[in-house]
């Protein structure tokens, strides 16, 4: 079990001669060995907190893992308030640990039913967000996974520790608003371009495969469609701009090598659309919009509609900055 107080890594003592004698020459030498490791093995990291999205998360993460030959690195953050010890806390949780099966155990369990190699870490911390980049800045993960329970809205949004740890980490990072993936065989990639959009193809394609699902890549484009044609040109016009539109999107999924059926919807409101042509799917991948970290949003205006309106399962992407 791991102690991390707020802005730290790890803390066994207080004394200052202590750390510089002790904890900072073994934090350099087990960074050292992380590194090493790290060229060998990718490492997933998947903090995990809510009963009720585990399952969905550990299906996801497990996936990923068989698919990048990598290993999970499960986390449960003990959130301890700032006048109660650190180790009230981990005696706390010990307690827990022999009463009922933990999270973690549970979720070990299941990884290594998937053969899927699993390290499991309670963390007693002071900030919950604080204690995730401490150990992603640790690991370098090849993707941290997070799930996402309630409405994503920008009023409830600003604050979480989902919003703060997609604010600092520096790696992918995977947001699942789960509506229940117990059986995914139709997956949807909304397409516009952009780094995010491309990390969501090629996630979709390590799932469809692993999964056997289809997948259809969306491109919508903002305008009136079909409907508002009143002449053969107009309808015309509106072919052309689709062909246009879906020759663009072949030429993305050639580029990242992803097979999908492709798509084209012309509509005024390019969320609505997504969550409406998605209506018979099972997991819609997104992407974040590309200035999703200039407002106060989770991922950006549309990813975080689509999430909030859609009826199948949400995952957000977030690449590398």
């Amino acid at each position: 079990m791991l102690f991390l107080r707020r802005g730290t890594q790890l803390v066994g003592a207080s004394n200052i001669l202590w750390k510089d004698k002790v904890m900072k020459p073994l934090m350099v030498r087990a960074k050292e060995y992380l590194a090493t490791r790290r060229e060998e093995v990718p490492v997933i990291l998947v903090p995990l907190a809510n009963p009720d999205t585990e399952y969905s998360l550990l299906m996801l993460s497990t996936t990923l893992a068989k698919r990048n030959k990598a290993q999970l690195q499960l986390i449960h953050i003990v959130d301890v308030p700032g006048q109660t010890p650190l180790e009230a806390g981990g005696l706390e949780y010990e307690k827990q640990r022999w009463a009922e099966k933990t999270l973690l155990e549970t979720a070990s369990y299941h990884a290594a039913e998937q053969g899927v190699r699993a390290r499991a870490t309670a963390i007693v911390a002071r900030s919950v967000s604080s204690a995730i980049l401490s150990v992603a800045e640790m690991e370098q993960p090849e993707f941290i996974i997070m799930g996402w329970k309630g409405e994503v809205r920008m009023s409830r949004t600003g604050r979480t520790n989902v919003a703060e740890v997609l604010k600092i980490a520096r790696g992918n990072v995977l947001v699942l608003k789960d509506r229940g993936l117990q059986d995914v065989r139709r997956i949807i990639v909304p397409v516009s371009g952009g780094s995010h959009a491309l990390l969501g193809l090629r996630l979709a394609q390590d799932l469809a495969d692993e999964w056997k699902a289809s997948i259809t890549a969306l491109n919508v484009q903002v305008g009136r469609g079909p409907s508002a044609a009143h002449t053969e040109f107009d309808k015309q016009s509106i072919q052309l701009f689709q062909d246009k539109a879906g020759e663009f999107v072949k030429d993305t999924l050639d580029a990242v090598g992803v097979s999908a059926d492709v798509e084209v919807v012309i509509d005024t409101d390019i969320a609505r659309a997504i969550a409406k042509t998605a209506q018979k799917q099972d997991l819609i991948v997104i992407g974040a919009s590309e200035e999703w970290a200039l407002r106060r949003r989770l991922f950006g205006s549309i990813p975080d509609k689509v999430a909030d309106q859609a009826e199948a399962s949400v995952l957000m992407v977030r690449s590398k900055t």
